[in-house]
């Protein structure tokens, strides 16, 4: 199995180490903050789909071929679904804590807005350490810790992180649903159960989704990657 993976925003290439170790295998990640001045819909063309045909040139026939995104990282993935060639370059996407897109323009607009007031506190001198604060003060967080380590992972992105609120923000996002609904490869969507909003989305997309099978992962909120590695290692696997 080889696995290419996206991380969250705010977050890092590291962010994946724990779910690696448990896995028992490398995965291949994508900084997302190295592409953050690409168009949300550039990225999939741009980035993803030329290093997974470097991956599938080099994997054995038989081998899988993984698209793993969290967060902001499967919102970047979803795109994959458009192309012509998904079943080519890769045998499976799976989405974690992933919302497949806004219903209607207001709430475009409004999400649009709260996004760019974000980009513009990162982009000001405000110290990034209140800034975080308030990140994690929001409702979607309420079940998980603030990680230790996020100050010191977003200081050198903080530019970057700034210029992704306003470029990929849910906002600007098509709705996916219905290329969820027509997938032509297996996808999996995966939700804490303590993340009542994206366990939602993802039993309600499964409803109507025949290729699209829905994990809930109990006692856990929105940030998997972090509170249950194992068990999300456990899902790739299969």
């Amino acid at each position: 199995m080889r696995i290419l993976a996206l991380h969250g925003n705010l977050g890092s290439v590291n962010d994946w180490d724990a779910v690696e170790s448990a896995l028992g295998c490398p995965i291949d990640r994508i900084n997302l903050w190295e592409h953050s001045e690409l168009a949300l819909d550039q990225f999939a063309a741009a980035v993803l789909v030329p290093e997974l045909q470097k991956l599938r040139a080099s994997v054995v026939p038989e081998e899988k071929l993984l698209v793993v995104g969290y967060s902001l990282g499967g919102r970047l993935a979803l795109p994959l679904l458009l192309q012509s060639d998904v079943e080519s370059l890769l045998d499976s996407l799976i989405l974690v804590s992933t919302h497949p897109g806004l219903t209607n323009d207001r709430e475009r607009e409004l999400r649009l807005g709260s996004d760019q007031n974000w980009a513009g506190r990162f982009r000001s001198a405000e110290p990034l350490e209140h800034i975080l604060a308030d990140w994690n003060d929001q409702a979607v967080f309420e079940a998980d810790q603030l990680p230790e380590c996020q100050l010191a992972l977003a200081s050198p992105y903080r530019h970057e992180i700034g210029q992704a609120f306003d470029n990929w923000s849910l906002g600007r996002q098509r709705d996916f649903r219905r290329a969820l609904a027509e997938a032509t490869i297996p996808v999996v969507m995966v939700a804490g159960e303590k993340d009542r909003k994206f366990a939602d989305l993802g039993k309600q997309v499964a409803a109507v989704a025949p290729n699209l099978q829905f994990s809930l992962i109990k006692q856990v909120g929105h940030r998997i990657l972090i509170r249950a590695p194992e068990l999300l290692a456990q899902i790739m696997e299969q």
